[in-house]
């Protein structure tokens, strides 16, 4: 045997046939009901698989050798009774070669056609199954679109020899606990749905600007606070909001003018990471210098952070730092020329020197890299260890960054360093 059973059915039944087919196929037979003896080569687990033919048969009636191949190899026939099948040569030919072969008890017929309570006509089943028509297992199927699950448990209670209300009382308890497991499942289900939105909306309330700058703002209160007695008078001023590292949370750049964090220089400003609400840290701290911008420099993944605390002569220099390690730590300095910042697309840069380099006395200062720019008059040339000295060449190396004195800066040659 290599099928359970074989569907016979005439074309215009094809779609209640596949329906059939597909819930048959798809039947796991509970351990109770599974038969003790399983003819050869079927399993008795599942009514699979159930042969169902997609070809019409030709007028002759010849079924040909694969069909009566199939047939003899099906355990039982279902034969879908309709009009249409009792004028099918092709059905009457597959029930015919089952009463010819002595296996007429194993027809099991569903009636599909007719009226819902009128008796059975013989003009739904084919001629060679009308004189057994009376004898036969059959199921009322009249008035269903497709077959119901009760009509699908009558027949499989026929294929397995077992009374129907056997199969259907478990069916019937098997879909209540489905239906308890499956409310409580919603239950739970929609318990996470609800903690997961409430979660979503609790981080998206987190994460508005004007609260992230709120929870910033009260952190660094408590900070400067926990560490004064008698409490002072809080002083802040965020002049950056924006997510440096990439994390989705604002980091900042502020001033504490908070009464005794100034100097004569005045009032500096920190640079603060959010790791995550309530969590920061400080990674830069400058004296002085300008509104601080950020930047996006590519291949660089972070903002770089962008101040201005020299001058030369009356002009700008930008200072820009990198996040490296956690921390902003000094990159270049970028030299304008006059141009602003916003507009500057090919700044002169200036690499830091690892150590300060002594300008030779009589040195002279320049606005610009450059011989033709104007000198900077009045300025004694500082040694080795004084406040001034060269700090950073300038890219091409003939040229240097030399600091004057807080914030004044000025460019002398490489004849003037020493190296």
């Amino acid at each position: 045997m290599r099928y359970w059973a074989f569907l016979s059915y005439s074309r215009q039944d094809e779609q209640w046939a596949r329906a059939l087919h597909s819930r048959l196929e798809g039947y796991r037979i509970p351990r109770p009901a599974r038969p003790v003896a399983v003819p050869h080569g079927l399993p008795n687990e599942r009514l699979r698989p159930i042969f169902r033919d997609k070809d019409e048969l030709a007028a002759s009636s010849d079924l040909g050798a694969s069909l009566r191949a199939a047939l003899d190899a099906s355990r039982f026939l279902i034969v879908l009774a309709s009009r249409s099948s009792a004028a099918s040569a092709w059905v009457n030919a597959e029930v015919r070669h089952f009463i010819d072969t002595g296996r007429a008890a194993d027809i099991l017929v569903v009636v599909i056609d007719g009226e819902i309570g009128d008796p059975v006509g013989d003009d739904v089943f084919p001629p060679a199954l009308a004189p057994l028509a009376k004898t036969l297992l059959w199921v009322d199927a009249r008035g269903e679109a497709k077959p119901r699950r009760e009509t699908v448990f009558r027949l499989i209670a026929g294929m397995l020899g077992v009374g129907f209300d056997v199969l259907w009382g478990r069916e019937r308890r098997r879909l209540v606990r489905r239906g308890l497991g499956l409310t409580a499942a919603i239950a739970a289900v929609s318990v996470a749905v609800a903690l997961i939105v409430w979660r979503q909306q609790t981080a998206a309330d987190l994460k508005r600007p004007d609260r992230q700058q709120e929870a910033f703002r009260q952190w660094l209160t408590s900070e400067i606070v926990e560490d004064e007695t008698p409490e002072p008078s809080v002083k802040l001023s965020i002049l950056l909001a924006e997510d440096l590292d990439r994390n989705g949370w604002l980091d900042f750049a502020v001033v504490n003018s908070t009464s005794g964090y100034c100097g004569s220089g005045g009032c500096g400003f920190d640079v603060y990471l959010t790791r995550s609400p309530g969590d920061y840290s400080s990674v830069l701290s400058l004296l002085g210098g300008s509104t601080p911008r950020s930047r996006a420099q590519p291949p660089d993944p972070y903002l770089q952070f962008v101040v201005t605390d020299l001058t030369v002569g009356s002009e700008p220099l930008y200072t820009v730092y990198r996040l490296i390690d956690g921390k902003y730590r000094l990159a270049q300095y970028e030299f304008c020329n006059g141009v602003f910042y916003e507009y500057c697309a090919d700044p002169a840069v200036i690499v830091p020197l690892p150590k300060r380099l002594a300008v030779r006395p009589n040195a002279t200062y320049r606005v610009a890299p450059r011989e033709d720019a104007s000198e900077v008059t009045g300025v004694e040339g500082p040694q080795a260890g004084s406040p001034g000295g060269a700090v950073a060449e300038v890219a091409g190396g003939q040229w240097f960054l030399a600091e004057i004195w807080k914030g004044r800066s000025a460019f002398v040659a490489r004849r003037d360093v020493v190296l």
